[in-house]
């Protein structure tokens, strides 16, 4: 009688364990790949949502002319209603699990930065992984329109241009969400964002027709780092700053190094293999100081004057110390001119010398 009555209760149990309730078909998604974020001018929301376009990129992919992927917009007086006023123009449900990149224009970043941690905080369908830029010529939905030759999806195109970046030139970085918000929210930091821009004629950029030339209208490039103090003061790294940082911050992976030869006009060029940045600050001197090691091998050289082989290694040893130093020095000293620290050199004396000074009035 007991085995019978608990056969029972499991084949009732087993009526309300739907594991699969809220169940959506992938056909039935609009998986978003990228969002630009940017306000119009009564003060409402634009966003931008760039959808992959699952017919095209899938196994259906064969009809030429058909892109890859749809970029829509919606307006809203907050960010969430923005986006689901998408749903008027799409018959798919918005899909944000996959979001790879955030487009945020620049001022929005001075002005609303609360409202966008906001939203992807308690967003719990959303990632912290994806990657976060900025813009300040092109607005990001120009951005987004634009097309890319070398990758079925801008976004992911944008994305790879960024990190690619990152390792070889050092004028960009992959700013995730848990990195964002690490940086707004400590002392004696702020944030640094690629920025974006559209080089060529805007015109047609969102045309398939302009993918099947061997030279685009338009693409869209990296323009160094772009930094915002706590209370919206834009900073703008050119690239020798930009360089400089990435030292800085141990972010550089394998960037070349170009230099004169000393007492030429020639130039040679280094592959940095690795390198590492120690900060440290003397209470005695108030005084900051970086202490970089790095190695690298010589990719080019173009000295006309006879060197032994000791001599060439010593005298390219010596000019790009220098010229690493001088990437160092412009940022510092960038900082230190528009008082805006983006080195995270506050934050630095405020982890290993609390007592130095009190940090909420100084910062």
């Amino acid at each position: 009688m007991k085995k019978r009555f608990l056969i029972l209760v499991l084949f009732i149990l087993t009526l309300f364990t739907t594991g699969c309730f809220d169940y959506t078909e992938l056909n039935e998604l609009g998986i978003i790949s990228a969002l630009g974020i940017e306000k119009e001018k009564n003060g409402n929301y634009l966003i931008s949502a760039q959808i992959v376009n699952i017919k095209k990129t899938g196994a259906e992919s064969g009809n030429e002319g058909i892109s890859k992927v749809v970029t829509y917009t919606g307006k809203g007086k907050t960010i969430e209603q923005a986006i689901k006023n998408i749903s008027n123009l799409s018959s798919k449900e918005v899909f944000l699990a996959h979001l790879k990149l955030v487009i945020i224009d620049d001022d929005v970043i001075k002005n609303d930065t609360s409202n966008i941690v906001d939203f992807f905080v308690r967003n719990t369908k959303i990632k912290s992984n994806f990657a976060i830029s900025t813009s300040s010529k092109d607005s990001p939905l120009e951005i987004l329109k634009t097309l890319t030759p070398l990758d079925s999806l801008p976004s992911e195109d944008i994305y790879n241009m960024i990190e690619s970046s990152e390792k070889l030139v050092g004028n960009a970085t992959i700013l995730t969400f848990d990195d964002f918000l690490n940086d707004l929210l400590q002392y004696g930091i702020n944030p640094v964002y690629t920025n974006l821009e559209i080089s060529g004629e805007k015109k047609g950029n969102e045309d398939t027709e302009s993918l099947k030339k061997s030279t685009p209208n338009s693409i869209v490039e990296i323009n160094n780092f772009i930094a915002f103090d706590k209370n919206g003061k834009v900073t703008k790294l050119n690239k020798e700053e930009s360089i400089g940082y990435s030292f800085i911050k141990n972010k550089v992976k394998t960037p070349v190094i170009t230099a004169k030869c000393e007492n030429e006009k020639n130039y040679f060029s280094v592959n940095i293999l690795g390198s590492k940045n120690n900060i440290k600050f003397s209470e005695k001197n108030n005084t900051v100081t970086f202490e970089l090691k790095a190695t690298g091998n010589i990719s080019e050289a173009n000295c006309k004057k006879n060197y032994t082989a000791n001599q060439l290694n010593t005298m390219i040893n010596k000019q790009t110390k220098k010229q690493i130093s001088k990437y160092i020095k412009s940022s510092f000293e960038l900082a230190q001119k528009n008082k805006n620290d983006f080195l995270g050199i506050g934050n630095y004396i405020y982890k290993n010398n609390k007592n130095y000074f009190d940090f909420k009035n100084k910062n």
